[in-house]
């Protein structure tokens, strides 16, 4: 369930989430595909210069859309490549009647890799890039390096590439038997550092469960 607010924009729904998974040996290969209903709307209030007997503004009504991402990832004990793609639908939201203001959800792309790098029975490297882009030409690169100690902690630095200035990351984690925790702190480098001195995002999630064929994809990698 997701209640997301950018600007005047509000996306209101649920994201419904089915994964398949294909054991290759000591391989796997993965695939996912998800539905996303949710409803669009205007927050008249939030929108710049807003006339409240403007006929166009006043028409503009809730607008309730389905659409679909889709991944599929391969996964060795040592590498990982995946492709994703969101936004499957591009959906067109179109407000006030013949005027037809509004805009098109642009389909986005999005492809991972990481290999790991063994230093020693205690010590691993994961060196790992995030590329993505829309069909409108619009890129961005993460390069990442983590390290991970006994599989029970970790940290790491990341740049992201970004129109005319990027953002450095720097993340950090642990595990305590089955609870994750983590932590990463965003610093952009663009002219909106004048105004804000960085995000921070925690994470936290649990593994269930202790059948080792049901959960053999996580406790092999």
């Amino acid at each position: 369930l997701f209640n997301d607010i950018s600007g005047p924009m509000v996306r209101t729904g649920l994201q419904i989430v089915y994964a398949y998974h294909i054991p290759l040996k000591q391989n796997q290969l993965s695939f996912g595909i998800s539905l996303v209903p949710y409803q669009f709307n205007i927050i008249r209030s939030q929108l710049k210069n807003y006339e409240p007997d403007d006929a166009v503004i006043s028409s503009i009504k809730p607008k309730y859309i389905i659409d679909g991402n889709f991944g599929a990832q391969f996964t060795t004990p040592l590498l990982i490549a995946g492709l994703s793609v969101t936004n499957l639908f591009q959906s067109n939201i179109n407000f006030g009647g013949s005027s037809k203001i509004g805009y098109k959800i642009i389909r986005h792309y999005c492809i991972n890799g990481a290999y790991k790098i063994e230093v020693n029975r205690q010590v691993l490297i994961e060196p790992s890039t995030l590329i993505k882009f829309t069909e409108e030409g619009t890129f961005q690169m993460d390069i990442t390096g983590r390290a991970f100690y006994k599989e029970d902690y970790w940290g790491g630095l990341s740049y992201r590439t970004g129109a005319g200035a990027g953002a450095v990351v720097i993340m950090g984690g642990l595990r305590v038997r089955q609870y994750y925790f983590g932590y990463a702190f965003d610093y952009t480098l663009s002219p909106i550092m004048k105004h804000t001195f960085g995000t921070h995002e925690f994470m936290f999630f649990m593994r269930f469960g202790e059948n080792a064929r049901r959960y053999r994809w996580l406790n092999r990698y």
